[in-house]
C-alpha cells in the first residue's frame, strides 16, 4: 500500500541461533513524534483497565466479549494468546477498542483439549502466536472477509497446526494447549529474547529463521514496539526452534541464514545464502506495491488485507492518519 512503509529503514541484522531479525526504524519526517495514544491490551488487562470475557453464560468458541474500562483506546496485536476462562483464545487481527468502548472480538481457540472455566476472565500470558499459526490466520480471515463472514478463522487448521506444532517440538500437553508449547522452551525463549533485544528508535521487525523470511511486525510508535517486542519475539523463536528440531530429525537439510550462527556449527555447515538489508528492503517494497483490499475494521480504524498467493499474506490496521500495526507471514515450504 503506497505510502505505509516511506521511510522505513532496515537496520543491520542481529542473531542468535538460527534466528535473526533485521530492526525496522522509520526515518524522522523533521517533526517530533506523537505521543503513544493508546494502551497495549497486556498492559491494560494487567491494570484491571480492560475486562475480556466469554460471550454470555455459555461462551462461543470464535468470540469473547470486552470492555474498555479507560479514557484511552486499547490495542489488541494479531496472534495475542489471552489465556483463562473456558479455554485459551488468540486474536485472529488486530483490534482497536474504543475509550470506554464494549467490543466483541475475533478469536480461534488454542486449547482444544478444555471446556471448562478456570475463570472468570482472560489474561494475557505475554506471547505472540508462531508466525506459522499466524499465517493461518491471515489467509483464514483474508479468505472469510471475502465471502462477507467476518474476521473467522477455520478452526479445525488452527488445531492442526498446533497439533504438528506440538509433534515435531516434543510437547506433551493434556489439553493441546498452545501456551505449554512456550512453557516447555520457556528457557530457550528467554535466551532469544536476552540475546536480541529491542534496540532503540526502533518500530518494528523482520524476522528470518533459518535464511527464510517468516514475518514482519512494523508500529506507528517506537513505544509501542518496544513494550510489544518481547512477545512477537517470543512467536519468532518458537519458530527458530521448532526448525531446529525438524532440522535434527532430517540432517541432510540444507540452511541458509543471516548473520553468526549457533557455537558447535561452522558458518558454512549453518549458513549459505545469507540475507542482507536490501533482501529485507525488496520485502517491503513489494509490500508496499502491491495492492490491498479494504475491510472493515472490528473496533476503531479501517483494515487493509494483502494476499501474495498462498505463501504470503499480510494486514494493517490504520486509525487517525496512522498505520498502527502492519504485519506480514510468509510460510516456508521445503
Amino acid at each position: 500500500m503506497n505510502g505505509s512503509f516511506d521511510g522505513v529503514e532496515v537496520l543491520e541484522a542481529v542473531a542468535c541461533e538460527n534466528l535473526g531479525v533485521f530492526p525496522l526504524r522509520r526515518r524522522p519526517d523533521g517533526q517530533q513524534e506523537k505521543p503513544r495514544r493508546y494502551l497495549l491490551a497486556p498492559e491494560a488487562i494487567g491494570k484491571e483497565l480492560m475486562q475480556v470475557r466469554e460471550v454470555g453464560g455459555g461462551g462461543s468458541v470464535p468470540q469473547l466479549v470486552v470492555r474498555n474500562l479507560s479514557d484511552q483506546a486499547v490495542l489488541f496485536v494479531e496472534g495475542e494468546e489471552l489465556v483463562g476462562a473456558k479455554q485459551n483464545r488468540v486474536l485472529n487481527t488486530s483490534v482497536l477498542v474504543g475509550a470506554g468502548a464494549d467490543c466483541v472480538i475475533p478469536v480461534s481457540c488454542i486449547e482444544h483439549g478444555r471446556w471448562r472455566e478456570i475463570s472468570r476472565g482472560f489474561g494475557s500470558d505475554g506471547q505472540v502466536s508462531p508466525s506459522h499459526l499466524r499465517h493461518k490466520l491471515k489467509r483464514s480471515v483474508t479468505r472469510s472477509l471475502r465471502k462477507k463472514r467476518a474476521h473467522t478463522s477455520d478452526q479445525a487448521e488452527v488445531w492442526r497446526d498446533i497439533e504438528s506444532q506440538q509433534h515435531d517440538m516434543k510437547v506433551h500437553s493434556r489439553t493441546a494447549a498452545m501456551s505449554d508449547t512456550f512453557a516447555r522452551y520457556k528457557d530457550r525463549i528467554d535466551r532469544f529474547r536476552r540475546a536480541l533485544g529491542c534496540p532503540d528508535r526502533c518500530h518494528g521487525l523482520v524476522a528470518v529463521v533459518d535464511g527464510h523470511i517468516v514475518g514482519m511486525d512494523l508500529f506507528d510508535s517506537d513505544e509501542v514496539c518496544a513494550r510489544a517486542w518481547d512477545r512477537l519475539l517470543s512467536g519468532y523463536a518458537v519458530d527458530a526452534l521448532r526448525s531446529e528440531q525438524n532440522r535434527m530429525a532430517s540432517p541432510k537439510r540444507e540452511l541458509v541464514g543471516v548473520g553468526a550462527g549457533r557455537p558447535g556449527f561452522t558458518q558454512g555447515e549453518l549458513f549459505g545464502r545469507r540475507l542482507n538489508q536490501q533482501d529485507i528492503e525488496v520485502f517491503l517494497e513489494r509490500l508496499a506495491e502491491s495492492k490491498w483490499e479494504e475491510a472493515p475494521a472490528v473496533g476503531e480504524g479501517c483494515e487493509y488485507r494483502l494476499e501474495l498467493g498462498p505463501h504470503q499474506q499480510a494486514s494493517m490496521l490504520y486509525w487517525q492518519d496512522a498505520v498502527l500495526h502492519a504485519s506480514a507471514t510468509v510460510e516456508v515450504t521445503s
